[in-house]
């Protein structure tokens, strides 16, 4: 039993309650930001048991397949191919999720059956891509320190994604690791990305203090590449669409 969750676009509450939701019952959902919206492509490439759940402002909830798909989802449960999934099965998970989503509790009779339908781990068969290449299932992070330079390098690459986002940070020891997030998230490639600000908040977790405001340190970083009394501007952003080595031997 499997979940994957597609945001809304532009970033909402909900988007984060849904996901905490279901984390917090022991499921580790995928997050797709791309094709939430895409019915055709939804309807090709989920073949195996799957229900979609359409959720309104309100928390109504419909469930259809994905022939019967009007408009697109807030989330899919799914299973592997050759799995069955019975329509009191299917029941149960809907109670579950409803039950969930408004705080209400949840019978044993229908725990049983949850527990039973977690043991249903489904495989990337479920989702038909053909002639995909092999890409990275998760965001792939690497750094490099110049330290004779004062320059941190930092390249990220997305999930299911091949091209490196590479950045410099320059007076490194002066300026830590904030420039990272601003310079990711003045480009568009992030900063229109729920999923990718996710990643972000991560890193800021591992190298920060404190609440990661990207939009305010932004704009702080904008203003100090302007030029004002007494004061040399910064450099703009460096990021660049070729991988860490590459920016490495560029630099040398």
């Amino acid at each position: 039993m499997k979940f994957n969750i597609f945001p809304d676009v532009p970033d909402s509450q909900r988007n984060s309650f849904f996901i905490k939701l279901i984390e917090n019952e022991g499921f580790v959902p995928l997050v797709d930001a791309i094709h939430g919206h895409d019915l055709n492509w939804l309807q090709n490439n989920f073949k195996g048991p799957h229900r979609f759940y359409c959720i309104d402002e309100h928390g109504y909830v419909e469930t259809f397949v994905a022939q019967n798909l009007p408009k697109p989802p807030q989330w899919v449960v799914y299973f592997n191919q050759d799995q069955i999934i019975t329509d009191f099965e299917w029941e149960q998970i809907q109670v579950y999720l409803i039950n969930l989503m408004h705080g209400n509790g949840i019978s044993e009779r229908t725990k049983r059956c949850i527990q039973r339908l977690k043991d249903y781990v489904a495989t990337p068969d479920v989702l038909y891509q053909p002639e995909q290449p092999n890409l990275p299932q998760y965001y792939e992070f690497n750094s490099r320190v110049l330290e004779d330079r004062d320059i941190a390098i930092f390249e990220i690459t997305k999930a299911n994604g091949t091209t490196p986002y590479t950045t410099i940070v320059r007076n490194f020891s002066v300026r830590g690791y904030k420039p990272l997030f601003t310079n990711y998230f003045a480009c568009n490639a992030f900063k229109n990305d729920f999923i990718a600000i996710q990643f972000l908040m991560k890193l800021w977790h591992e190298f920060m203090k404190g609440p990661m405001d990207l939009d305010e340190m932004l704009k702080e970083a904008t203003e100090a590449c302007y030029p004002g009394e007494d004061y040399i501007p910064i450099a703009e952003p460096e990021v660049y669409t070729k991988s860490l080595m590459h920016v490495v031997q560029q630099l040398q």
